[in-house]
């Protein structure tokens, strides 16, 4: 999986999502298998850009400004700026129900996020993700993560 990952992008960082039941283990252990290959890999996870309790909505708990604001877009772009530009893996504490202290972070050329979390299928989020794997919807893999470790591909096809 990793390799199909970056072969979809071969150079340049890459974004990947995965979604779905078990979305944090499966992010877990693709993040394993990249860092095995010593490649500069970073976790992230929508929980860490909740909206506060209080501004809450039924299908509407997370700041997707925030996450595109501080995380998405400035790693995205750090590859062009010689890894100047800084990106931060959280916005929102949730144990304390508010702003996570601003934690800037940079990484090489050809480093990869992973994102978990629930609704990143999401139309206004497909531009963010160069490879997304999850549970349901349409996907670009579905994956065996019985061994967390060693996630294996079921179905899909390589982006």
């Amino acid at each position: 999986m990793r390799d199909e990952i970056r072969a979809s992008r071969s150079h340049g960082r890459v974004i990947v999502g995965v979604d779905g039941a078990d979305a944090a283990l499966i992010a877990d252990g693709l993040a394993a298998v990249f860092e095995e290959r010593d490649v500069s890999t970073f976790r992230a996870s929508t929980s860490d850009f909740l909206l506060p309790r209080a501004q809450r909505k039924p299908h509407d708990d997370y700041d997707w400004s925030a996450f595109r604001r501080v995380l998405v877009d400035p790693f995205r772009e750090g590859w062009q700026t010689s890894a100047t530009t800084g990106f931060q893996l959280a916005a929102y504490d949730p144990a304390r129900d508010e702003p996570a202290e601003a934690r800037w972070l940079t990484a090489d050329g050809d480093a990869v996020l992973i994102v978990s979390g629930p609704d990143l299928g999401l139309p206004a989020l497909a531009a963010v993700w160069d490879f997304r794997i999850g549970t349901s919807g349409p996907l670009d893999a579905v994956i065996d993560a019985t061994d967390p470790q060693h996630p294996v591909r079921l179905t899909g096809a390589a982006s």
